[in-house]
């Protein structure tokens, strides 16, 4: 796949829809950007344990791993919206 975009001003760009759905990107996932030559990779960056560390309440009883990564998420993309609006 190859797509064209253009930069803003201020070197911001969307990736374009298709890019995204064929990487699994959803809104707030992270991606790498490697640099190889004069050719950058992007690649969607998974979700770790550690990334989710201290984002979570202490629950009384276990949660679905799932659950939990969802949750961690959903709190992630709360903080960063509430950090750079």
């Amino acid at each position: 796949m190859s797509t064209v975009i253009s930069l803003t001003r201020k070197g911001q760009r969307t990736i374009p829809k298709a890019v995204r759905e064929a990487l699994d990107l959803k809104p707030f996932d992270r991606v790498e950007v490697e640099v190889v030559g004069r050719e950058a990779i992007l690649r969607k960056v998974p979700l770790t344990l550690a990334d989710s560390k201290g984002i979570l309440p202490a629950l009384d009883s276990p949660m679905d791993p799932d659950d939990a990564i969802r949750l961690a998420k959903e709190e992630r993309a709360q903080r960063w919206r509430e950090t750079f609006g």
